[in-house]
């Protein structure tokens, strides 16, 4: 059997090195490799003189990275670390160490270097040439090596001039190489006349260009390849789309015009920027390590670029930054008021940079605020660097030869997005799937006023209320987020000859705002401020029940258990004139947050109108819901009120005066449900009402509110969190840390956001329990896959902590069940409604009461009343004392002392 490859890689803590790690990692098998040594030098911190070993960097600097999220857990077994140097021959290691390393490599991938274009032309010659003979040298004692693979860069070669092709090819210099390299490391050489003779921009495409030649020069029998990529950005596919770790070269300015910073660029708009993925070239780098026979002569030089024809016009990269931050603004407006074309911009460069910087910097001086001084100016430092460092780049256009071409697939228009994506999501730390909405966290570049008259769409009275809105949000709420990802995937499966219709779920009278202003906001998601459903509560409202009629609502009478003829003709209005329509598919607001009963009248409604529907589920998650305090008097049994004015504008009054604070709001879309002429409706409002369960983000105020009120031995936080997340759900960090006001019984009804992704545990835990099958089965709205994963690996031992956990959570729930069914015994099978019993019961929780009622109903141990104003013994009364013993909740002895 064929012993496995040994690689030997530098520059893993790199952006590139990173990159053909995880690849080499993730190919392990595919290339026989055994074992990828890593060379990593010893760090010394400059103000401390404290030193950073090789694995502490390993496992600081790079097995820390998300980079490598992707693999297997154990994945870093496969890597073994390296101390050593490279601008120290044998780089720095004892003679043994060197030895038994030469004796086990057949193959080197050198991704050490320097991209600072502004070095001294000594140190970038250290990490650039004598790093790379370095590798070279010790490569030549490696008696297994079957390939040396260096990376350099495809600007190695100076322009030719616009249009004249740049080959695979040694550059041909005015001077012999081995000259001047000696000339640099005795400080003889003249750095300004050297780069004047061979036309390089810097010191780094210089001293690359001199590595190469080198090396060629210098191989012997040693196999090398020299791999050239051009400008390095995100990933498109490996480790995941738009990952980057590295602010250099095209990254920096997207980072800079994304911030609304870089205002002028000194660049010809007409410019094509060769711009290439890091898997791309990682994956170059290595097929080329991996050279097979098959494919002929493996090429000493090769070009991993994008080429003329595939590169992007400076212009058409601005512009597409532009449209990314302006959708998914950072700071201040992403806007370039200027670029240069070949004419001066020092006077716009001195209004737009200079002077806002400068008075920053003075301004956090006089403050005593040192931290923000520091970085006012390493910002003014960046932009005046890439506007002097890049102009040669930005000015010039590169007509690369490439004999391999790229494997992306993509335009440059969909890549320049997916790096916007990925430098806003790893470089400036934006959570992917929260993009901001509105509330205090939000900083739009443009004042409301501004803002409002400028959105494409909307009447005065969606515009007016709008500002009012983004307002009052800001007052009230840290953030309004939503997942932009969700939104997009979903329109993408959107039919355009169908009606599109919003079902939302419904947790507060806020519901009906926040769709309408997430898509006046952005009109980028393609979907129209919508007609909304509305019940006739509202339309007594003064002037308000006016207002909302303006701002698309209509308004329904619930509960009639009838067809509405003027609902019916309505609806079929809207149908007509192809209107986008929202209504509540559960009817009222949920007061507890339960997932209601879906009501189906509105969608047969639709359906009966004969035109296919297409319905996007959207759930809107709360930390704290406006009505919070009225929905705890109604969990209380104490009657709802009925909407008022007054009791709005004591509210808004509030809001004002800062005594409202609402914590985190965040808003998905579920996949879209397709609801055509022969649909099955119920299975449609069940799928709906799956999206919404599924879709419901689970915050961290309520699991805290939680964790609070009923501690459990071995549970924290983070495991809740990661329990969550591991079941498919998604979690959401909240401002809100006074856990300490929440109400024990709000603090159930918060449950409801997270209690469905633990049914199957149940299911595994407590079979054919009756309380628990009742719950699930009129909670849960993925019955088939709750059932299905219960039955897979039952007989699995369960965390124990999961256990105790599960029995904290759902022990209330077959106490209310036994507090009933004892009054019941007490009683002869005579009980009262569900409000009455919450009145006389201390501690009970409504929707509690309300399903043990129902469920005791079921099984026909109760049932109604002839009034309707209560319960007596049913049918089956005789089994109520069985019901009572099969409610208990017993911990799982046989669990007892295991865990995962």
């Amino acid at each position: 059997m064929n012993k496995g490859s040994n690689i030997l890689l530098t520059g893993v803590t790199g952006f590139v090195g990173k990159v053909v790690l995880e690849e080499l990692v993730r190919r392990k098998t595919e290339l026989s490799i055994d074992t990828i040594y890593v060379l990593i030098r010893e760090k010394t911190n400059r103000r401390t003189n404290e030193k950073t070993s090789a694995p502490d960097r390993f496992n600081n600097e790079v097995a820390s990275s998300a980079c490598f999220s992707n693999l297997a857990l154990n994945w870093s077994k496969s890597v073994k670390i390296v101390s050593g140097d490279l601008t120290l021959v044998d780089f720095g290691m004892d003679s043994l160490t060197s030895s038994n390393l030469q004796k086990e490599l057949n193959k080197i991938i050198n991704c050490a270097a320097s991209v600072e274009f502004n070095l001294p032309l000594a140190d970038a010659a250290a990490s650039n040439i004598t790093s790379a003979l370095n590798v070279l040298e010790f490569a030549r004692k490696c008696g297994l090596l079957d390939s040396f693979v260096n990376v350099s860069t495809a600007y190695v070669s100076p322009h030719p001039g616009e249009g004249v092709k740049i080959p695979e090819e040694l550059v041909n210099l005015p001077f012999d190489p081995e000259l001047i390299y000696q000339s640099i490391l005795s400080g003889t050489a003249n750095e300004k006349e050297l780069m004047a003779k061979t036309g390089h921009p810097n010191t780094y495409t210089f001293t690359k260009c001199i590595s190469e030649q080198l090396l060629s020069r210098r191989k012997g029998n040693i196999p090398l390849a020299i791999v050239r990529p051009s400008i390095i950005s995100a990933s498109w596919q490996y480790p995941h789309p738009g990952w980057i770790d590295s602010y250099a070269a095209f990254a920096g300015f997207v980072s800079l015009i994304g911030s609304g910073l870089l205002k002028c660029i000194e660049a010809q708009e007409n410019t094509i920027l060769d711009i290439v993925p890091c898997d791309d070239v990682s994956n170059r780098v290595i097929n080329t390590a991996f050279w097979h026979e098959s494919k002929g002569v493996r090429p000493l030089i090769q070009h991993v670029v994008s080429g003329i024809n595939r590169g992007c016009r400076i212009g058409n990269c601005v512009t597409g930054i532009e449209s990314y931050f302006q959708r998914n603004p950072v700071h201040k407006l992403a806007k370039v008021s200027r670029i240069s074309n070949g004419k001066s911009i020092r006077f716009e460069n001195f209004i737009s940079h200079t002077i806002p910087s400068t008075l920053a910097e003075k301004w956090f001086g006089l403050m005593k605020q040192p931290k923000q001084q520091r970085q006012v100016k390493t910002l003014s430092n960046r932009i005046k660097y890439l506007n002097k460092a890049f102009p040669y780049f930005t000015h010039n256009s590169f007509h690369f030869e490439a004999s391999t071409p790229l494997i992306m697939p993509l335009d440059d228009k969909q890549y320049i997005e997916m790096v916007c994506s990925g430098v806003h999501e790893h470089l400036m730390k934006h959570k992917s799937g929260e993009t901001i909405l509105a509330g205090d966290k939000h900083k739009h570049p443009k004042r409301d006023l501004k803002w409002v008259t400028q959105q494409p769409h909307g009447n005065v009275a969606i515009r007016l209320a709008s500002y009012v809105v983004r307002k009052g949000l800001r007052k009230c709420t840290d953030s309004i987020t939503f997942d932009r990802k969700s939104f997009e995937n979903a329109m993408t499966e959107v039919d355009s000859g169908n009606l599109l219709v919003i079902v939302p779920n419904h947790r507060s009278y806020m519901d009906f705002i926040l769709c309408s202003y997430l898509f006046f906001s952005h009109p980028d998601l393609n979907i129209p401020i919508p007609q909304i459903a509305a019940a006739n509560d509202f339309a007594n409202i003064p002037f308000l029940g006016w207002f909302f009629k303006q701002t698309y609502a209509f308004y329904i009478q619930r509960g009639q258990g009838k067809e509405d003829p003027k609902l019916k003709q309505k609806i079929q209005t809207l149908v007509d004139q192809n209107q986008t329509l929202e209504f509540f598919i559960e009817g009222a607001r949920s007061r507890s947050r339960q997932f209601l009963k879906p009501k189906r009248g509105l969608l047969r409604a639709l359906q009966n109108t004969g035109i296919p529907c297409t319905i996007l589920p959207i759930s809107i998650s709360y930390d704290l819901i406006p009505e919070e305090r009225s929905f705890l008097s109604e969990l209380r049994a104490v009657n709802k009120k009925k909407m008022k004015l007054r009791s709005l504008m004591k509210w808004t009054s509030r809001m004002i005066a800062g005594k409202v604070n609402l914590g985190r709001v965040h808003i998905t879309c579920g996949a879209p449900v397709i609801m055509g002429s022969q649909t099955d409706v119920h299975q449609v409002s069940k799928d709906v009402m799956q999206e919404l369960q599924d879709k419901t983000s689970v915050s961290s105020f309520h699991l805290r509110s939680f964790l609070h009120h009923h501690p459990v031995n071995g549970i924290d936080l983070e495991w809740m969190i990661q329990s969550i997340i591991d079941r498919g759900g998604n979690f959401i960090e909240s401002p809100l840390k006074n856990i300490a006001s929440v109400h024990p019984i709000n603090e159930l009804t918060m449950r409801y956001h997270w209690i469905h992704y633990f049914y199957s545990d149940l299911l595994k835990i407590w079979p054919k329990h009756p309380v628990l099958e009742h719950h699930i089965s009129e909670n849960g709205y993925n019955l088939d896959f709750i059932k299905e994963y219960s039955n897979l690996d039952s007989e699995a031992k369960v965390d124990i902590r999961l256990n105790n956990f599960l029995y904290e959570v759902f022990e209330p729930l077959t106490k209310e069940y036994k507090r009933i069914l004892a009054i019941a015994l007490k009683n002869n099978g005579n009980l009262a409604t569900a409000n009455e019993l919450v009145k006389k019961l201390p501690n009970s929780f409504l929707p509690f009461v309300e399903e043990a009622l129902a469920a005791l109903v079921k099984h026909g141990i109760i049932k109604e009343n002839d009034t309707k104003n209560g319960f007596i013994a049913g049918s089956k009364w005789l089994d109520a004392d069985n019901f009572y013993e099969a409610c208990n909740l017993i911990k799982n002895k046989s669990l007892q002392g295991r865990s995962k």
